[in-house]
């Protein structure tokens, strides 16, 4: 759990424990604050396991809505006494959560809200009424900008972090395969052949190795084999951005990712340098879609806690070996079998 979503459960357990201090001597089964806030409850309780839907859906519009929402109604219904408290709940909470702008917007409901719905009838009583809310504000702001900074750190230092680890990597490859061009073994220099010198992870020469043998059995009758094909999109601009370590860096953590849902018999490689193709062995097309849905969401949850991967995008193409059998006879033609992938559409 990152330290962001941690802050944001406790604030959630603070929510209810406001909640039923308020509430503790009134008759809350009359109090319309009452089912707002149990409510609201309900909806922090659900949210965590909700959210976890990729970035860019309804889902994440829908939960921006409720906690607008809820910074009306409570302000609206809840007791006088407990506004201050719950205000500042409120703010700190959109801060942890949301941009500053969103802190502000909230600002202005609450002021809205509280104008409203008080007794307050003079200039004076309303600018005391804008300054007591100010005050509220104010560190919700500090929290806001301080969070902000503290995930830019984070990130930095994270990514300076994969790039040690990377030209560490890559000074130890270098090495390694320096070794084995003196000590001419032939099995270090196959293994040299197979594999990406960067990202350590197998390299198209060892992609089309393993397609070949699987081509090869297309004629038995209980095999089948699934191909992905994962075409990273606008990686070169993200290399133009950041540099050429981070680009690395991306493709591995891609591989990675593929690399937790696959069987230890399937195959991940580094096709092209903006590419990395998966054989999935004993699959059919079907199992390759469901593979690519899994993939695409994980990475989409990925680029919504990293804002440097806005721009970066998923293609993905599915085929396996029988449809290629029904297109092309029992012969299967390997430059076919890639380049006739089916495009797998996340929007439907």
């Amino acid at each position: 759990m990152s330290k962001r979503e941690f802050s944001v459960r406790i604030l959630n357990i603070l929510a209810i424990i406001l909640y039923m201090i308020t509430y503790r001597d009134e008759k809350i089964f009359t109090s319309p604050g009452f089912y707002v806030g149990l409510f609201y409850v309900i909806y922090l309780l659900l949210k965590p396991y909700m959210l976890r839907q990729p970035t860019n859906t309804p889902f994440n519009y829908i939960f921006e809505i409720f906690d607008m929402l809820f910074v009306i109604l409570f302000t609206v219904f809840v007791t006088p006494t407990a506004l201050y408290p719950l205000s500042l709940f409120v703010l700190v909470r959109c801060a942890l959560q949301f941009k500053i702008y969103f802190v502000l917007l909230s600002y202005c409901i609450l002021l809205a809200c509280v104008i409203f719905t008080s007794e307050a009838k003079t200039f004076n009583e309303l600018c005391e009424l804008a300054m007591t809310l100010l005050t509220i504000v104010i560190p919700s702001c500090v929290v806001c900008l301080v969070k902000n900074d503290a995930i830019k750190l984070d990130h930095a230092k994270r990514e300076l972090s994969e790039k040690l680890q990377l030209k560490n990597a890559v000074i130890t490859e270098l090495q390694k395969y320096s070794d084995m061009s003196l000590s001419g073994d032939p099995k270090k220099n196959d293994e040299m052949l197979r594999t990406d010198y960067v990202t350590q992870i197998p390299n198209r020469y060892f992609f089309e190795e393993m397609l070949r043998k699987g081509i090869s059995r297309a004629e038995e009758p209980s095999f089948n084999m699934a191909l992905m094909m994962v075409q990273i999109d606008n990686l070169y601009q993200y290399r133009l951005e950041y540099s050429y370590s981070t680009e690395h860096i991306l493709v591995k953590r891609i591989h990675d990712l593929i690399a937790e849902q696959i069987k230890t018999n399937d195959f991940v490689a580094r096709y092209e340098e903006d590419c990395i193709a998966v054989l999935l062995f004993n699959k059919d097309i079907l199992n390759a879609e469901s593979l690519a849905s899994i993939v695409y969401s994980n990475f989409e949850a990925l680029k919504f806690n990293e804002p440097e991967l806005k721009d970066i995008a998923l293609t993905i193409g599915v085929n396996d070996i029988e449809s290629s059998m029904k297109e092309n006879g029992t012969e299967v033609d390997t430059l076919k079998f890639l380049n006739r992938c089916k495009p797998v559409d996340f929007n439907i």
